[in-house]
């Protein structure tokens, strides 16, 4: 659904990841390039994903996908980079507090794809959503309440 989002747009597929994966991810998202950028430090990282317009995070729904966190979608959300993820658990917990979307089909992927690439206000509606979420995710909001889990057991 991504690439047919993409289809007659100018937006660039672009991916941190091996470089010589560009032409599979390519096939695979059915777009004529992608980009894949290799790898960054972790001091950098933050940078690099703050230029995405869309982040995405796409999960098989399998039993291994669903027992990982919504890293990914924090980590995007945290520096302003609206999210549309697959609905394993996590990221249902995320859309129900605004900071992602989720899509479960095909034309899921490519409905939000292409609102956010066509809607610049939408996209900049979503990414506000997220971040201010993101913010909320610190050690000084969750301190006490994780304490009391750790001394409960």
């Amino acid at each position: 659904g991504v690439g047919a989002a993409m289809a007659g747009t100018d937006a660039e597929f672009v991916f941190i990841g091996p470089k010589d994966e560009g032409p599979q991810m390519a096939e695979l998202i059915g777009v004529p390039e992608v980009k894949a950028t290799g790898y960054y430090s972790m001091e950098g990282l933050p940078a690099v994903v703050a230029e995405f317009d869309i982040g995405l995070v796409p999960l098989d729904l399998s039993p291994f996908n669903a027992a990982k966190s919504a890293l990914k979608g924090l980590e995007m959300a945290a520096v302003g980079v609206p999210v549309i993820a697959s609905p394993t658990d996590e990221y249902l917990r995320l859309a129900a507090v605004g900071a992602c979307v989720t899509a479960r089909s095909r034309s899921d992927w490519q409905d939000w794809t292409e609102l956010f690439l066509k809607d610049a206000a939408l996209r900049a509606e979503q990414a506000a959503r997220g971040a201010a979420w993101a913010r909320t995710q610190t050690y000084e909001e969750h301190a006490d309440g994780w304490r009391t889990a750790w001394y409960s057991g």
